[in-house]
């Protein structure tokens, strides 16, 4: 699938969400100034293919103000940076030589099962029909540099 088709599709389920939670859309451009949607466009996306040992850049370009040279130099620019910095080895940190902090978590078990209840009710009332719940975990890792999130 190419990037233009997954948008398209992207884009076609939005319209249908829309539609079923009664306000309909027929052009991206419909969602601006409205405060229902928010429209996330990322500068750069990494992706990383570990199984050949290859990373990715897409570096957007957009256009904003009618001039298409300047966009596509900085484009260019930001491409370029990002190229550059890949040729070198990653530096090395300092050994984690400190006490080793107990293992944490940002959110109890009481608070996450309430997350998903609240979760379950927002499906179930039809606001959302998708949702991904997450909780950061610390554990630590004494052979590691430092200590491992999850």
């Amino acid at each position: 699938m190419t990037p233009t088709q997954a948008l398209r599709e992207l884009i076609q389920t939005a319209q249908l969400a829309a539609r079923q939670k009664g306000r309909p859309f027929n052009n991206v451009l419909d969602l601006l100034g409205n405060p229902d949607y928010e429209l996330f466009f990322a500068d750069n996306i990494f992706l990383m293919d570990h199984e050949r040992g290859k990373g990715y850049v897409v570096v957007n370009c957009i256009i904003t103000d009618g001039d298409r040279e300047v966009a596509i130099r900085e484009a260019q620019s930001c491409f370029d940076y990002y190229f550059n910095i890949a040729r070198f080895d990653a530096p090395e940190g300092d050994k984690f030589t400190g006490e080793l902090p107990e293992a944490a978590t940002d959110t109890t078990q009481p608070e996450y099962e309430e997350m998903v209840r609240q979760a379950k009710r927002h499906i179930i009332d039809g606001d959302i029909f998708q949702v991904v719940l997450s909780r950061t975990k610390m554990e630590p890792k004494p052979a590691s540099r430092t200590p491992a999130m999850a």
